[in-house]
């Protein structure tokens, strides 16, 4: 499957089939245009973020429909891009407001929360974060890049709130 963002406030699902690829979901939730859009690594959850500030999380569910399992609120600016660890349910997402966020699933598994903010302080962006990649090995290495100019390598030897 493929998801693509929109400026229409939603988030396009597609599959390939016979040789063409077919829109099978419309994913909607965002007040306004979706600026990114990240498949987890088991393919079950898709992560959007938008100019609504918010990060969403939906589950993929028989038959193509997508529900909603959370609502992410932490940054104060536009949410410009979100990404998977190739290898772990970890979701990153960056902003305007000069910020990355790390999110996890809480231990029973019932909500997501931040469990870090990586901003100027920790050696980090003074402008908008613009986008986060992830080492495709599944190292825990990321890289950031912003307005600042400035491309930030980072590395995590615990867990992801170090």
């Amino acid at each position: 499957m493929l998801a693509t963002c929109s400026f229409d406030a939603s988030c396009a699902v597609w599959t390939q089939r016979g040789g063409d690829w077919e829109c099978v979901a419309v994913v909607e939730g965002h007040e306004n245009e979706v600026k990114s859009c990240s498949w987890s690594p088991s393919g079950t959850l898709l992560a959007t973020c938008g100019r609504d500030k918010t990060v969403w999380i939906w589950e993929v569910q028989p038959g193509f429909d997508f529900e909603c399992v959370a609502v992410l609120n932490g940054h104060v600016q536009d949410v410009k891009c979100v990404q998977w660890h190739p290898t772990e349910d970890v979701l990153v997402s960056s902003s305007y407001d000069d910020t990355i966020k790390v999110w996890e699933e809480d231990a029973n598994g019932d909500d997501w929360s931040c469990t870090n903010t990586l901003t100027e302080k920790e050696g980090g962006h003074v402008s908008t974060v613009w986008s986060v990649g992830f080492e495709p090995s599944g190292e825990r290495r990321m890289a950031t890049c912003s307005d600042d100019r400035k491309i930030c390598v980072w590395t995590t030897k615990g867990t992801w709130s170090d």
